[in-house]
């Protein structure tokens, strides 16, 4: 037998995963720019550590 969330279970349901695909887009939102940094002051680090 399946269990039927009630209305109240399915709203709460929908605001929790709202707000987790709203702090998921603020992760990459503030991730981007420190990438874009991290790159900027050290263009070549990826590059020296994978060349071994």
């Amino acid at each position: 037998m399946m269990y039927e969330m009630t209305r109240a279970e399915r709203s709460q349901y929908k605001r929790r995963q709202d707000a987790a695909h709203q702090a998921g887009e603020e992760a990459v939102t503030n991730l981007q720019p420190a990438l874009a940094l991290a790159e900027a002051i050290a263009p070549r680090a990826h590059a020296l550590r994978y060349q071994r």
